[in-house]
C-alpha cells in the first residue's frame, strides 16, 4: 500500500507505518459492517412491506416471463409433448437462456410449476 506521498506502508520495521495500516484496516473493516447493516435492515423492510423477494437469484419467471408464458402454451397441447420438446419449440421461437442456450428440461419443469402456484 503506497501513500499519496510515495511511502510504502508494508515496511514491516517503521511502527509508525505498520499503525498507519492497522488505523486503514479499522477504518476498512467499520465501513463494511455499517454496510453489511445498512443493506440487511433495507432488505428486512422490503420483505415486511410485502414488495416481493429481496435475496436470492430472480426466477426465471421474473426475469423471462415471455418465456414462461410461450413455455405454458406449448404444454397445454394435447397431447403434452415432453420437456425437451418444449424446450425445443422455445429454442425455435428464440426463447433461449442468457448464455444462448436452449432452456434444459429441468428449468422448462420449473417454468410450469411456478405458473401453477
Amino acid at each position: 500500500m503506497l501513500t499519496v506521498a510515495g511511502d510504502d506502508l508494508t515496511r514491516t520495521d517503521d511502527p509508525l507505518k505498520i499503525a498507519v495500516r492497522q488505523i486503514a484496516g479499522v477504518f476498512a473493516q467499520l465501513e463494511k459492517a455499517r454496510l453489511v447493516a445498512r443493506l440487511k435492515r433495507a432488505r428486512e423492510r422490503k420483505k415486511a412491506a410485502g414488495l416481493g423477494r429481496a435475496e436470492g437469484r430472480k426466477s426465471i419467471g421474473e426475469t423471462r416471463p415471455d418465456a414462461v408464458k410461450a413455455a405454458l402454451e406449448i404444454a397445454a397441447r394435447k397431447p403434452r409433448p415432453s420437456l425437451l420438446k418444449i424446450s425445443a419449440e422455445l429454442a425455435k421461437a428464440r426463447y433461449i437462456t442468457a448464455r444462448g442456450r436452449s432452456f434444459s428440461a429441468s428449468q422448462i419443469s420449473r417454468m410450469i410449476a411456478s405458473a401453477s402456484e
